[in-house]
Order: structure tokens, then C-alpha cells, then sequence
């Protein structure tokens, strides 16, 4: 699939719209956004005015492979009372989250970066 990305800038100096579009060219960042096997074109004379920087790319997948990101709520202790119900804290994260309770998973972690006075 192709794929099109204009930028809309403040008015900028020729130069440096020549700079801010080589930065992004070269980034690591826009290729891994695009995903593998996408190839960024229009190296050599940029895509660029004075309001607007663009991109082409061709062979940009339809679809990305699925992302698991693991997400640290409140302490178990504290995202239910003494009767087992859900806290505010634990309903919050999970409206954040955009979650239901039965998709919680608890795992005991290791404290991180706990200061203790000397």
C-alpha cells in the first residue's frame, strides 16, 4: 500500500524546511512507524515548502501486528476494600484502561527504584 504524509508547518525558511525534511527522511522513528518492509521515497529532492513537508511510501502494510503493552494499576491491596469490592482507584484504571475486572492479570513485581534514607 502507498502512503502519504503531510506535514503542515508554520512559514519556515527554505533552508530549514530542507533541514526539518532531511531530519525526518533519516529518522529511525518514521521508519519504524511505517513498519517493516515500507520504503520511504523521494530521497534525493525532498517533498518540502515553506508551509508543508510530505512523504511517499510505498509497500506500507495495511495492517501492523497487534502491540501488548503491560500496564501497572494500584497495588492489590489497595484496589479493593474489606469487603473485595473494587475501589475508586481500581474502577478508575479500568475505565483508563478501558478494561473490564476479569481481563486483570496480578503478578507480584519487583519494586523499582525504592529510595531509602541513608
Amino acid at each position: 500500500m502507498n502512503f502519504l504524509l503531510e506535514i503542515g508547518v508554520e512559514e519556515l525558511p527554505a533552508e530549514y524546511a530542507r533541514a526539518a525534511w532531511q531530519q525526518l527522511f533519516d529518522s529511525k522513528l518514521l521508519r519504524e512507524a511505517l513498519g517493516a518492509g515500507a520504503e520511504v521515497l523521494g530521497g534525493g529532492g525532498g517533498h518540502y515548502t515553506p508551509r508543508r513537508i510530505a512523504f511517499f511510501a510505498g509497500n506500507v502494510p495495511e495492517k501492523h501486528p497487534d502491540l501488548t503493552v503491560n500496564v501497572s494499576g494500584p497495588a492489590k491491596k489497595v484496589a479493593f476494600d474489606a469487603d473485595g469490592k473494587p475501589t475508586k482507584a481500581l474502577v478508575g484504571f479500568l475505565r483508563g484502561q478501558g478494561i473490564t475486572l476479569d481481563q486483570v492479570r496480578y503478578e507480584s513485581l519487583p519494586r523499582a527504584n525504592t529510595w531509602r534514607p541513608p
